[in-house]
């Protein structure tokens, strides 16, 4: 009776830990992400911040329509498998396929800078081309964030979701 009790109450401690660090680690997401939205506006002013949030935009809709539910399946393969070697290729094969999408978003998005009046029209075309090779940011992201939730790697999830904001 007593192991049991035992394990129980280190089962609930580690996962009461876990979730301690991903709400510590949203609780200051929130406001950094706030007062970066602030720095930015006043750096930037209205027009270029609006600009900056329309780029911005056009980015996330691209990993919308171009990753495929591919960080999902990974996530639940992940989640299924108990084995760590297979753990290790499905992450593999998730760098993989995100380089692959990374290339072809690239592709789409320049064919889609050509044929956009609105970017054309603010001549923020160039400024866009300049800013594509860093899409992959948001896909490896995305990855990162869905990846360690599956493989409960909660505290390095918590570190991935501040940090970025932090160093900006």
């Amino acid at each position: 009776m007593n192991l049991k009790k035992y394990l129980f109450d280190k089962f609930v401690s580690v996962k009461k830990n876990e979730s301690f660090w991903l709400l510590f680690a949203d609780l200051i997401s929130l406001p950094l992400s706030f007062i970066i939205g602030v720095i930015l506006t006043k750096i930037l002013g209205p027009n270029e911040y609006g600009d900056y949030r329309f780029i911005y935009r056009i980015f996330e809709i691209c990993i919308i329509f171009i990753s495929f539910g591919i960080y999902h399946a990974c996530n639940r393969a992940v989640v299924l498998s108990s084995d760590t070697k297979k753990i290790k290729e499905i992450y593999g094969a998730g760098v993989l396929i995100t380089l692959v999408i990374y290339f072809f978003s690239c592709i789409v998005l320049f064919v889609y800078t050509k044929y956009d009046e609105n970017l054309i029209s603010k001549n923020l075309d160039s400024l866009f081309i300049s800013l594509i090779p860093y899409v992959g940011v948001f896909y490896l992201n995305n990855f990162i964030n869905l990846m360690f939730s599956a493989d409960k790697r909660i505290k390095f999830l918590s570190y991935c979701r501040v940090l970025p904001k932090a160093l900006f």
